[in-house]
């Protein structure tokens, strides 16, 4: 699930597939790389986020980088005692402007006004091996963890839910937040959407549900549920109905790592080569 390369494409910083005429491929755009001989400190790419201050923050597996799309400042465990892990899973700026970052095994870290503060995965065991983080509707940080579940977090008081409180499975694998607010998670085992704290209705179909589900994307004004798998591509469902896109289709890859919708309504689908 990581990019060899951080590709880039060079629109602007602030414009970073936001706003892509579909009218083009991707060829006739202006492509520029960056990689540890331009200031990343390593090849693969876990995470990006773009703040509200225009920076492009990268999360690596070997450090944090805040890049202002000429030049990179690189973030370690070595550099900032606060950091655990230099293995950045997941980011995610929260309403108030907090840049949330998730690791490994070093927990949860929180950036804001220039200060790293953690919660270390010494001390809050479900904080390991984070996956993804989102923002409910109710104000909470909600960390998905590939073994622990889902851990909801406000005003620094702690509560998970695993399978006893209705998650599928506690691999927590993704985590997206649709243009209402609404929270989709994915687990190992199925989807779940957050009706609110703690309860959970399950949306994938049990055709599905055999398939190692990997990503997903929900269109609002469609009303349709994409669904990325491993190594069995990319599914819709719609009013029941299920509809499948492989190889044959145009996808590059079974493997489907990442769903993303542009302001144009492109969607962009990250696969796992290709």
């Amino acid at each position: 699930m990581t990019l060899q390369r951080f590709l880039f494409l060079f629109l602007s910083i602030t414009s970073f597939l936001t706003a892509l005429d579909p009218g083009k491929t991707i060829t006739q755009y202006s492509v520029q790389v960056w990689d540890m001989d331009r200031g990343l400190p390593g090849n693969s790419v876990l995470a990006v986020r773009q703040t509200r201050d225009g920076y492009l923050w990268i999360g690596t597996q070997a450090g944090l980088v805040r890049f202002d799309g000429l030049n990179s400042e690189v973030y370690t465990r070595d550099k900032i005692p606060q950091l655990k892990d230099n293995v950045i899973r997941a980011l995610y700026e929260d309403e108030e402007g907090t840049l949330w970052i998730g690791t490994f095994s070093g927990g949860l870290t929180r950036y804001t006004e220039g200060e790293f503060t953690t919660y270390p995965v010494t001390k809050f065991k479900s904080l390991f091996r984070i996956s993804a983080i989102a923002e409910d509707r109710w104000g909470n940080l909600c960390i998905g963890s590939i073994t622990e579940g889902l851990t909801c977090l406000k005003n620094d008081k702690l509560t998970t839910y695993t399978t006893k409180e209705g998650l599928p499975d506690n691999q927590v694998r993704f985590i997206h937040k649709d243009e209402k607010g609404d929270l989709w998670i994915v687990t190992a085992a199925g989807i779940v959407k957050l009706l609110e704290p703690g309860k959970f209705r399950v949306y994938a179909s049990q055709d599905l549900l055999p398939y190692f589900i990997t990503s997903c994307y929900y269109e609002g004004d469609t009303e349709d549920l994409w669904v990325g798998t491993n190594m069995k591509g990319l599914f819709r469902l719609k009013n029941g109905t299920i509809t499948s896109y492989g190889i044959k289709s145009g996808i590059a890859h079974p493997t489907i790592n990442y769903l993303y919708r542009d302001s144009m309504k492109n969607l962009w689908i990250g696969t796992d080569g290709g």
